[in-house]
């Protein structure tokens, strides 16, 4: 049995009182579309999971001292050395997002777009030019970047033909888990800039409708996960972004592959042919050392930072009001996706019963 990489908790139909107790965890405080795998290893799921060594979490470094645009322009020269290497365009996909939008200015602020239309492939779609219509009157339909459409085919089949990049894991170095919009039900965002306790995390389990000794159990995991950072843990919005960081960032780096690809090409994957931007460990150090630049205090200001950086390139302020929206959605719409990938990077059924991991953090709780 290969341990599973990431997998869709909602094809797990076990009865099992622990499977049962992990799944009203997940659906609380995940999301129902992707996995929960914790780089911490303070919270065991009742299924075996792993990771690549390159995803795991990396030590804490209190000195590190690059900045986020350092971090995009070192990510940018580390790809063009990929690409030098191995003599293959950079293929990049754009949905106007902020993230997307994000890579694509680092790579034209690096390269030129002369130099870019020889170098790069944009896949995209009109619903990129909606999202980011600046982006793409000003820069991209002036270029020769020749465009790929996003909808006319298996854009996102990892092979040895391209050096596939994405703006996935960004969400992560500046998100909750939760969904934003729940946490704001229950309470307001000066709330959940106050000290986290146990009290207020079995509040937030009893508003969700849990019941009493379930929120328990769920502050109780969440209070481990907190005091195992080499960092604090400040408020409660650091919790849940860190719950965030740590616990899907493997799903994150998966997640297309599950629901875009008709198969794997291991070679290609462990040759570097994917490259998700924001995947480095120095965005990681640079999320673990910076507060500030994750919010201003409000919930529409979350990811203002990047939201900025894009804006000062576009030269356009109204930028700044943007809000994020999922592109993943339109590209999945009508495919059918994948359960479960383990760790050969087969496709696989996580509801299989040679996954069941006894030895989790949720049997113990199922018997109080």
């Amino acid at each position: 049995m290969n341990p599973l990489y990431a997998y869709h908790t909602n094809a797990i139909e076990s009865k099992s009182q622990d499977i049962v107790l992990w799944k009203k965890f997940y659906l609380t405080i995940i999301t129902a579309n992707s996995s929960y795998i914790d780089r911490t290893g303070t919270i065991k799921l009742p299924i075996h999971v792993d990771m690549p060594e390159f995803l795991k979490l990396p030590a804490f470094d209190s000195k590190f001292s690059l900045s986020y645009e350092d971090c995009c322009q070192r990510r940018v020269d580390e790809i063009l050395s990929l690409q030098e290497r191995i003599d293959k365009p950079i293929r990049i996909m754009y949905s106007g997002g902020i993230d997307s939008s994000l890579v694509l200015i680092s790579f034209i602020q690096r390269l030129g777009l002369e130099n870019c239309s020889k170098r790069l492939q944009i896949v995209m779609s009109n619903l990129s030019k909606e999202e980011n219509p600046t982006l793409w009157e000003k820069f991209i339909r002036r270029s020769n970047i020749p465009l790929i459409n996003a909808f006319e085919q298996e854009i996102f089949q990892v092979t040895q033909d391209s050096i596939l990049v994405t703006g996935e894991l960004n969400d992560q170095l500046f998100h909750p888990a939760t969904q934003t919009q729940s946490l704001l039900h229950w309470t307001n965002m000066t709330e959940l800039l106050k000290p986290w306790s146990v009290e207020k995390l079995v509040d937030y389990f009893v508003w969700a409708q849990l019941t009493q000794s379930e929120s328990e159990a769920f502050a109780g995991l969440l209070d481990n996960l907190a005091r195992s950072a080499k960092f604090e843990i400040y408020s409660l919005w650091d919790l849940f972004w860190y719950l965030n960081f740590t616990g899907k960032w493997t799903s994150c780096y998966f997640q297309n592959l599950l629901v875009l690809s008709n198969s794997v090409n291991r070679i290609a994957l462990e040759q570097g042919y994917l490259q998700h931007f924001f995947a480095t460990n120095e965005f990681q150090q640079w999320t673990m050392v910076n507060k500030e630049h994750k919010h201003k205090g409000t919930f529409d200001s979350t990811k203002w930072y990047p939201r900025q950086l894009v804006a000062n390139f576009l030269g356009d302020n109204s930028y700044l009001a943007k809000s994020k929206y999922g592109s993943l959605y339109h590209l999945i719409r009508g495919k059918q996706v994948h359960s479960g990938l383990d760790s050969n990077y087969c496709f696989v059924n996580p509801n299989d019963n040679v996954y069941y991991n006894s030895t989790n953090s949720f049997w113990l709780q199922s018997q109080n």
